[in-house]
């Protein structure tokens, strides 16, 4: 059984939101925090770790926001909570489905 972290758990609601927008869209710590119900102090953290990791993107300004930086086949959980949480070893069972 995977156990995780808060921190993991809203990257993985800020990941799942950006890759429900469309082409373009952009959204913002504020929303993301607010539409799931989340402190959005800890949402800000989470997204300049993604960020930094290069899963999201973001964009300054007044119209500014995150954006995926990859297209979601192309991230693995293991590699996000990695990103997160720093090097996960897993049991031998479950190495190989993430």
């Amino acid at each position: 059984m995977l156990n995780m972290t808060k921190k993991t758990g809203y990257g993985l609601i800020a990941m799942t939101h950006l890759a429900s927008l469309g082409d373009g869209e952009l959204a913002c710590a504020r929303k993301i925090s607010e539409q799931f119900g989340l402190p959005t102090s800890l949402m800000m953290n989470v997204l300049k770790q993604l960020s930094a990791a290069g899963f999201v993107e973001s964009v300054r300004g007044a119209r500014g926001g995150y954006r995926l930086a990859k297209h979601p086949e192309d991230i693995s959980l293991a590699d996000l909570v990695e990103a997160l949480e720093g090097p996960v070893r897993l049991a031998e069972c479950v190495a190989g489905l993430l």
